[in-house]
């Protein structure tokens, strides 16, 4: 793009058209990556980090429109047909139901207040037309709206709305919903996946676990072992405020990807990502020298018969340090030219502290011809010892899908396997991993 970085949230792809914000500026670009229209600049806007929210409406693509929140000025925006006007002040999201653009007030007079544009227009909202987030008092964050149903989001509670058909304002809370004590501590967490959102949660109980809704109440998924990790990156209000997320869908499973700034204790940034589909974890990191920083990317967008692209969809992911739009997929086999280190690591193998011999390890993979790294930990996972001279190099076997076998592997009390595969040539599939062990009787 001629101006960067892409700003988190700042793609938009729907009824054949891409739209991106880039610093400060608004483009709708073609399948190749040219501008077909620079709309201009966000009036007030300081691009850089701060989020923006894209949300088109109308009955169809004849009168849709496209409307930006800026979160660093905060307001909302029409993009018109050769610019960018601000429509709405004071507000720090956006959505859209029933023909209806929802704006939610920023701290200030228009706190926990959410007014209503005119039906089927974005550039007209009567300021009489409103309603105040009354259950709870703490501060709205955001607003998500799933299945016609409206969740305003606070630092400690959620509360359902719908569309009731009242005159004036038409949405109020729903009767005889409960406000649920979970809140957000993340305010751009919240996505929408699998007809359900998900978000990094607080509670006035404490803060750093992942929720996904279901129905009108808070489902945690994520783990221990990952609210640890959240909690070792030490993030404070600065840090959490700069917490972002995106969703899309790849061959078979679903994503949310939750992606963190440099903080203290996690000084390069980084990303943790869930399968819907698996129910797993996983770290994200893009490898740049060897040096593990955050992945390159922090919004995606998806679109189906773009122009000339051959793949459907198209994953557009968007920089987040630069003015760069991404192809993202597993067929790519390189992270922006750059390699991409795969590391797999494999459960406990233990049986009631006894000794464990270990005579076979055999993975199953198609990796073309890149090789595997191995290594292991003796002592549960905390550190990791190199077998008797480094990390041992295994080359593929000649079959396939081709297998990975490592002899003599000594023994232990509580071992983990790991291996890293590096390339930015190969696409890399494992399939399946076995050990042949030995039980022992010794204490």
């Amino acid at each position: 793009m001629p101006t960067s970085p892409i700003r988190p949230g700042g793609l938009w792809a729907g009824v054949g058209r891409l739209f991106v914000v880039a610093g400060v500026n608004v483009y709708e670009v073609d399948s190749t990556g040219a501008v077909i229209t620079d709309f201009g600049a966000i009036p007030g806007s300081t691009g850089g980090a701060a989020p923006v929210q894209m949300v088109v409406g109308g009955s169809n693509s004849s009168n849709a429109q496209l409307l930006i929140m800026d979160s660093s000025v905060p307001g909302i925006f029409l993009v018109g047909a050769s610019s960018v006007t601000s429509v709405f002040p004071d507000a720090w999201a956006l959505e859209y139901l029933d023909s209806f653009y929802l704006a939610l007030g920023s701290p200030g007079a228009t706190q926990n207040q959410v007014n209503a544009s005119d039906p089927l227009d974005g550039s007209t909202w009567d300021p009489l037309v409103f309603a105040v987030k009354t259950g709870t008092p703490d501060l709205g964050l955001n607003l998500v709206v799933v299945n016609n149903q409206i969740f305003i989001a606070s630092q400690k509670n959620i509360e359902p709305w719908y569309n009731a058909g009242l005159p004036n304002f038409p949405f109020q809370r729903i009767q005889g919903s409960s406000t649920t004590n979970t809140g957000v501590l993340a305010q751009y967490s919240p996505q929408k996946l699998d007809n359900t959102w998900f978000w990094l949660g607080a509670s006035e109980r404490g803060y750093a676990q992942v929720y996904k809704m279901q129905g009108l109440l808070p489902v945690r998924i994520s783990n221990p072992a990952i609210e640890n990790l959240i909690a070792s990156y030490q993030l404070n209000s600065a840090g959490a405020a700069q917490v972002t997320a995106l969703t899309y869908e790849e061959p078979g499973h679903l994503f949310y990807m939750l992606t963190f700034p440099a903080t203290t204790g996690n000084p390069n940034g980084s990303a943790l990502v869930y399968d819907v589909v698996t129910n797993m974890w996983h770290e994200r990191y893009h490898l740049n020298g060897d040096t593990l920083e955050r992945p390159l990317y922090h919004c995606v967008a998806s679109i189906s018969g773009f122009g000339g692209e051959t793949e459907t969809p198209v994953n557009f992911a968007g920089a987040w340090n630069s003015g760069k739009i991404y192809k993202l997929g597993l067929q790519y086999p390189d992270d922006d030219g750059d390699t991409i280190r795969r590391i797999r690591t494999a459960p406990h193998v233990s049986d009631a502290d006894r000794w464990v011999k270990h005579a076979r390890l055999t993975v199953s993979a198609q990796c073309g011809a890149a090789s595997m790294l191995l290594d292991y930990s003796n002592d549960g996972g905390r550190t990791f010892d190199a077998p008797v001279g480094g990390p041992r190099t295994i080359a593929p076997s000649s079959e396939v899908p081709s297998r990975y076998t490592a002899l003599q592997l000594g023994r232990s009390r509580d071992r983990v396997y790991r291996i890293t595969i590096n390339s930015a040539t190969e696409l890399i599939r494992l399939v399946a991993a076995y050990l042949d062990v030995n039980m022992g009787t010794e204490p």
